[in-house]
């Protein structure tokens, strides 16, 4: 699987293997993302450059003073859009349970681990 990311990855140019190393890990969770995303891969339009040459131009075009900051969130939101891969399913916290209540005196022995 992702054998058209590997080869594009192989490319030499750091810039792809980061886009590449990205895609992946946002391809892990899901299967079929995986597989759509193997099959945009064998577009030319789709091709990890063109995914690069987009987060190129998002950053242009919020440079100040020619230096701009790509939050590795934001390359990931990049390249989750151009793919078409839904965003990551976060899993609702349980809260915890409530600590008992204290009655205002400390227990020495409740500070030594044992």
């Amino acid at each position: 699987m992702l054998k058209e990311l590997e080869r594009q990855m192989k490319s030499g140019d750091p810039q792809i293997q980061a886009v590449g190393e990205l895609l992946r890990s946002a391809c892990e969770a899901d299967p079929a993302d995986a597989e759509r995303v193997e099959q945009a891969l064998k577009k030319p339009e789709m091709s990890l450059q063109k995914c690069f040459e987009r987060m190129r131009e998002t950053a242009k075009k919020k440079q100040k003073e020619g230096c701009y900051y790509m939050s590795p969130a934001e390359a990931e939101e990049i390249i989750r859009g151009f793919y078409g891969i839904p965003g990551k399913k976060v899993k609702p916290r349980k809260p915890e349970p409530a600590a008992p209540p204290s009655s205002g005196i400390l227990d020495l022995a409740d500070l030594l681990e044992w």
